[in-house]
């Protein structure tokens, strides 16, 4: 409560402390077609993919879906490595989109904590009927220098050379902030945000839910008013629409 979890997920778990090299990347994804009209597309980090009690919950019971597994500790001290990463996802993702559109189904998505920069992008690139987000951000490379669990990862980058300038280059094509504008009106977007999160600064969540107002796309936000970001994420998944 109060984001304490937040805390306590950094000190037992040691997240932010190791990298995956891009050299040790391949995409993983789990499918299941039940030739239902919508497909789910899920960005989910290794944490609740690789568990199967937390992927339950993030899965939808009718529709089909392909769900996307993200790399622990995916930032990097080297931004463009996270780019290539995110990138070949976003790939994947889309051409799997595109195929199932060609046989008339529409397309769900949703993004669980830093899946949710994947998830805003694919609604960019193509049009989605619904877009979950599961404690979002809104400028990644922000979200990074200042988060919780990224911080010491961001300083040591700045340490061995790279700026500011270097992250905010490689990661803005995949910020929420420059990816909402592109989404279509007719989207509906249900953002779930916890108040006390550490991970994703609640400051900057306020951010995207003001853009999203002012951009009079259809929004809905859900608060989790005493949880931080991991709570936020554990309690959400039962809420997944079919």
């Amino acid at each position: 409560m109060l984001g304490l979890e937040d805390y306590l997920f950094l000190k037992f778990t040691g997240y932010g402390q190791k990298e995956e090299g891009i050299d040790k990347f391949k995409i993983i994804s789990k499918s299941q077609d039940n030739a239902s009209r919508d497909l789910w597309i899920l960005f989910l980090p290794k944490t609740s993919y690789d568990k199967p009690l937390m992927f339950k919950k993030f899965v939808p019971k009718s529709s089909s879906y392909i769900a996307y597994r993200i790399p622990k500790d995916i930032i990097s001290q080297d931004p463009s490595a996270t780019k290539v990463i995110l990138s070949a996802i976003l790939r994947d993702s889309l051409k799997m989109c595109k195929a199932a559109v060609s046989k008339g189904r529409k397309i769900n998505v949703l993004g669980l904590s830093l899946g949710g920069v994947l998830a805003s992008r694919l609604a960019a690139e193509m049009k989605v009927e619904k877009l979950v987000m599961i404690a979002p951000g809104f400028d990644l490379s922000w979200c990074v220098e200042y988060g919780m669990l990224t911080k010491n990862i961001f300083y040591s980058s700045i340490k061995n050379g790279f700026s500011r300038d270097d992250y905010e280059k490689n990661l803005s094509s995949f910020s929420p902030k420059n990816n909402f504008g592109k989404i279509s009106p007719k989207t509906r977007i249900e953002l779930r945000v916890g108040v006390w999160d550490r991970v994703v600064p609640y400051s900057d969540v306020l951010k995207l839910i003001r853009l999203s107002k002012e951009l009079k796309l259809d929004v809905h936000i859900h608060r989790k008013i005493l949880f931080g970001h991991s709570f936020t994420c554990l309690f959400s998944g039962y809420d997944v629409p079919d």
